[in-house]
């Protein structure tokens, strides 16, 4: 091993960066239980979520489609 060699040290540092923007994405992230991930404000609201589109099967609404919109 060329210890004494800069040139190791840099592709080894290279190396090591390259490992760790490969794994990163694979491990899990810890996200505070109060947040929306989607929202672009973070909170987790009725409003942030939005209203359901009624399902539909070839234009037709379906049997949950009709009973939810009927709640509304």
């Amino acid at each position: 091993m060329p210890w004494s060699d800069w040139q190791f040290w840099v592709v080894t540092l290279m190396a090591l960066g390259g490992v760790i923007l490969v794994v990163r994405p694979l491990l899990p992230t810890k996200r505070p239980s109060g947040r929306c991930g989607t929202c672009p404000s973070g909170t987790n609201t009725d409003e942030a979520k939005g209203q359901r589109t009624p399902l539909t099967i070839e234009g037709r609404r379906t049997k949950q489609s009709r009973r939810s919109s009927s709640k509304s």
